[in-house]
């Protein structure tokens, strides 16, 4: 993922303090998986720096989705934007109060001495998975999208 760790803390401990202004001691946070690792210093040191308590909730993409459209109530949600545009059309969100603060994507890299595959097809793309040594991909079993979209995507390969 493409986060630049920094100023993603900054902007959600700026988005946890507004949201402890509005509501006094407790936070609730709900995230994506793919960025709990960001979030847990930030949160800590949130909680350390304010004494305000942050009920941190993390789920896969479609988790967090589903506890939302089911109409549980967050001061604070990190998800991606299209997630968030189909949350404001339900009314779970001002509008006005979005800030992007990450961005992220799966990727793929190669080792220095290897010579990168095609890619630019998905035929191409499936004749450099299949002829690849090895293929390292995040846990499915994560809260988090790109382990479960990769694994999709490999099942998809492996029947066609």
């Amino acid at each position: 993922m493409g986060i630049n760790c920094k100023s993603f803390s900054a902007a959600i401990a700026i988005i946890l303090i507004s949201a402890s202004m509005a509501a006094a001691a407790e936070v609730k946070l709900i995230s994506v998986g793919g960025v709990k690792g960001a979030l847990d210093k930030v949160v800590a040191d949130y909680s350390k720096a304010t004494g305000n308590k942050v009920n941190y909730n993390v789920g896969s993409p479609l988790v967090v989705s589903q506890k939302l459209a089911a109409g549980e109530v967050f001061d604070v949600v990190v998800q991606s934007a299209p997630a968030m545009d189909d949350y404001a059309k339900l009314g779970g969100l001002k509008a006005d109060t979005r800030v992007e603060v990450a961005r992220g994507g799966i990727g793929m890299a190669v080792a220095p001495q290897a010579t990168p595959p095609d890619i630019a097809t998905p035929a191409a793309f499936k004749a450099a998975l299949l002829n690849a040594k090895s293929i390292a991909v995040t846990d499915p079993a994560m809260p988090n999208g790109s382990g479960i979209l990769i694994q999709a995507i490999l099942t998809v390969l492996a029947a066609g």
